[in-house]
């Protein structure tokens, strides 16, 4: 946990709760729990546009094959919330308008799967190496 504040409703994913729990950290209430199946089903995608990247022959295309996995990266985690919905109306006027229904329509848990887990391997090497020397 990156922060000495208080963790009361924290959302973490388990490899980072366990990781905590090695490193000290005292649970006091559970308030939920969800379980889902984990595979590696967007692997094949990334490592044909990592070696795609690796074997690109400029620049442009080393960017373009790593935008290709930002992009969907970016997409699990697109807020809904903030969309604004634009109308044009008869004096080319743009005219900004409330959205009352919000469809949820984003993958953010795999975002936030992506994220924690990323998390725990950067504190892994931060206790398991780092701190040992």
């Amino acid at each position: 946990m990156a922060t000495l504040e208080s963790k009361k409703n924290y959302i973490v994913h388990y490899r980072n709760l366990q990781q905590a729990i090695k490193n000290g950290l005292i649970v006091e209430k559970v308030h939920r729990v969800i379980q889902f199946n984990q595979s590696g089903w967007l692997a094949e995608y990334i490592l044909l546009n990592t070696n795609l990247r690796k074997n690109s022959k400029n620049d442009f295309e080393s960017q373009f094959f790593k935008l290709m996995i930002n992009a969907v990266f970016g997409k699990t985690l697109e807020s809904m919330r903030h969309r604004l919905k634009m109308e044009i109306v008869e004096n080319l006027s743009a005219v900004s308008l409330e959205n009352k229904i919000i469809e949820f329509c984003r993958p953010i848990y795999i975002g936030f799967a992506v994220l924690d887990v990323s998390k725990s391997l950067m504190y892994d090497y931060h206790y398991e190496v780092m701190q040992k020397h």
